[in-house]
């Protein structure tokens, strides 16, 4: 039996170009926590890289609360409210107070990664909220997190979930005995990112913080992007780490290679989160893929591909047939510079579970790439079984 193959290929084609013609990503640093000189204090701007940050706390007594500028200190439109149950803390209980830019770049900001808001108790009072508003249809989100306080006491985990027009939901380890680098008993080296969000129909996008694992969530800092929109619908090239097609119930903007009758097909019977998933059969190779021109500002280089499979009963793999996500990066004069491969959905995969697999790889310059573990998302699925965008 022929080998099956269902793979997501993403390719940057043209980074200059892509630059060039794509408007630039807009970032914003928001810094959580205290203003006491005690416990913390906000961050002055413009910092030590030039970006200007946001200094968001803990007032819930205002309806907009909090009006966010860029990086380069520009209106965003974008306001944020901060909801019920935050507490906060900082220098004199756990916070970072020496980041290394070696570690964690642009976020390497004392004031910043000193101070915290956290989440504690049970039930109602275990969860808190910050509600961005004045948000765009046309446009994407991508959130940036950090949470630390470093005690020895136990093991921390956060869990930042991100409610939109789609959810994206993460975790993130903030403490406890050999979580960060050179032995630092909390995090001082990881940024976790969610996947690309869309605005909800009242032009918001609601973040969660609770507890996973321990006594207690953080958050110190945020950097939150916009992403453009689609500059274009002719294909073969889209701009944005978004899946059109998928959106609108269809597989219009992507292409089918390969396969044997059965071929690729979109519909709502199974799904994972959002309200279509790609069903692919057939006993031979078969690839679903779209063309992405896009290059971060910042230098940004790491690019995460993530996915939910699902291993059908009713149509289960078998063999040697397998399914897995595949990131490809482009020249600008369409020269293959990199191939990342995620693990593979296979026969023995349990059925009717969904599984999420991520490809992760990128570029370093114009034309280096470099492998690691760079915090970015997105998104893909199954053969025999369901990819839900």
């Amino acid at each position: 039996m022929r080998r099956k193959l269902l793979l997501l290929a993403l390719a940057a084609l043209g980074l200059t170009q892509a630059h060039a013609q794509t408007p630039a990503v807009r970032s914003m640093l928001i810094d959580f926590g205290v203003n006491d000189g005690t416990n913390g204090n906000i961050t002055t701007s413009p910092d030590a890289n030039g970006s200007y940050w946001n200094n968001v706390l803990n007032n819930t007594g205002v309806a907009d609360t909090f009006r966010l500028a860029d990086k380069q200190n520009a209106a965003t439109g974008v306001k944020v409210k901060v909801g019920p149950n935050f507490l906060t803390n900082g220098i004199a209980t756990g916070g970072l107070l020496a980041p290394s830019a070696a570690l964690l770049g642009e976020y390497a900001v004392a004031t910043a990664t000193q101070d915290y808001f956290f989440v504690q108790g049970t039930g109602s009072t275990s969860t808190a909220t910050l509600r961005f508003s004045g948000l765009s249809a046309s446009q994407r989100y991508v959130f940036h997190v950090f949470g630390s306080r470093q005690t020895t006491a136990e093991t921390r985990t956060s869990q930042y979930k991100f409610t939109g027009a789609n959810v994206s939901t993460i975790t993130q380890t903030t403490t406890g005995t050999g979580v960060g680098a050179n032995g630092y008993p909390g995090n001082n080296n990881t940024i976790t990112k969610s996947d690309t969000i869309t605005a909800d129909a009242a032009g918001g996008i609601t973040l969660e913080l609770s507890k996973v694992a321990g006594m207690y969530a953080y958050l110190n800092l945020m950097r939150m992007d916009i992403v453009p929109g689609r500059t274009t619908t002719a294909p073969p090239v889209y701009y944005t780490f978004q899946n059109p097609g998928f959106e609108l119930g269809s597989l219009a903007y992507w292409a089918t290679v390969g396969g044997s009758a059965g071929g690729a097909t979109v519909g709502q019977t199974a799904k994972h989160g959002g309200s279509f998933a790609a069903r692919l059969t057939g006993s031979n190779s078969l690839s679903l893929t779209q063309q992405i021109s896009y290059q971060a500002a910042g230098g940004v280089g790491t690019y995460r591909l993530n996915g939910w499979f699902l291993n059908a009963s009713a149509s289960a793999l078998s063999g040697a047939q397998a399914a897995h996500l595949e990131l490809l990066f482009y020249s600008s004069t369409n020269a293959l510079l990199g191939r990342f491969l995620s693990d593979s959905v296979r026969a023995s995969t349990p059925t009717d579970t969904w599984v999420r697999l991520s490809a992760v790889g990128g570029h370093s310059g114009r034309h280096g790439l470099r492998e690691g573990g760079g915090r970015v998302a997105q998104q893909r699925r199954d053969g025999h079984g369901q990819r839900v965008f």
